[in-house]
């Protein structure tokens, strides 16, 4: 799967999964701007570039950096995400 074969709902929750090591539901919430954030974890979870640990969601193989580097170029990592990152 590209890329570009995601929609852009679910682009944008794996791009703001990316800035991650592990995605918890709670970090999840916190970087993801998505009203139901249940729905979204399992749309990540769902992704065939994650794979579920004990100790959260995890992005493989070339995954993370892509999509890292796709989402450097719109966006800086919020004061939530840094609080949420304190909080883990």
């Amino acid at each position: 799967m590209m890329l570009d074969d995601l929609g852009p709902r679910e682009r944008a929750i794996a791009e703001a999964a990316s800035v991650l090591r592990r995605v918890t539901l709670p970090l999840l919430a916190a970087v993801a701007d998505e009203p139901d954030v249940e729905q979204a974890w399992q749309t990540l979870r769902g992704l065939p570039f994650t794979v579920t640990t004990a100790a959260g969601v995890e992005l493989f193989g070339l995954a993370a950096p892509v999509l890292l580097e796709a989402d450097a170029t719109t966006d800086e990592i919020t004061s939530e995400l840094q609080e949420a990152l304190k909080a883990e």
